[in-house]
């Protein structure tokens, strides 16, 4: 399992993505946003179904986080190994962004599975039980990098590419709010800690342009 300061080390590579993401497309369209942002995202809830809920099996938060920090870290180095030409990006990127969404439904459907545990268990790993800023600062990690790959597949694609894969995005956003929700119902007080935290990275998204992202996360934030 990753260490704290392993984790950071990935969030920032993430945050560094985002910082040097180029403003590529004008995203902030009231009607773009209206019909994508707003489009559901299917097959969390079978996900759901298939978790076994035994505590004995069950995996809980910081584990379900570091899970997912490990399989985007992988999806990260995925993007940054791929020589965009022309016409090609998009279908390069686009299994990777499946990816993606399979990594959050899979986390959403292992979180829903914790509901109705102790939240001693739900925040534990290795026999400790991790304090709300800490289990912040994780979810805080896996946000900012799904952010992170969301910028670099804009940096990666054409503008012309990038209109193609807005909607995949957009739906990773959804999974990402679904995650976030999933967490912040289980665990009391997380969001108001949650959200400070990352409204630096959601102003930047907005900077750089990805305003249809942007407004999916702000729904809850």
């Amino acid at each position: 399992m990753p260490s704290f300061s392993a984790i950071f080390l990935l969030a920032t590579t993430a945050f560094a993505a985002l910082s040097s993401a180029a403003p590529i497309l004008n995203l902030g369209d009231a009607n773009t946003i209206g019909n994508i942002a707003a489009a559901p995202v299917a097959g969390i809830n079978s996900k759901i179904t298939l978790v076994d809920k035994r505590e004995d099996v069950l995996h809980t938060l910081p584990i379900i986080f570091t899970t997912v920090e490990t399989r985007l870290a992988s999806v990260s180095e995925k993007l940054n190994a791929i020589d965009a030409v022309t016409g090609t990006e998009v279908e390069a990127v686009t299994p990777i962004i499946n990816e993606v969404k399979e990594i959050l439904t899979v986390a959403i459907a292992e979180v829903h599975a914790l509901v109705g545990h102790p939240i001693e268990f739900i925040l534990s790993v290795e026999g400790r039980v991790l304090s709300i800023p800490e289990v912040a600062y994780l979810l805080s990690s896996v946000s900012t990098l799904v952010l992170g790959v969301i910028a670099l597949v804009f940096k990666t694609v054409s503008v012309a590419g990038a209109h193609v894969v807005l909607p995949l995005l957009v739906e990773v956003a959804h999974l990402l709010v679904a995650l976030i929700t999933a967490v912040t119902g289980i665990v009391e007080g997380l969001l108001v800690i949650l959200a400070p935290i990352l409204g630096p990275v959601i102003a930047l998204l907005y900077n750089l342009g990805l305003g249809d992202v942007v407004a999916v996360i702000n729904a809850i934030l």
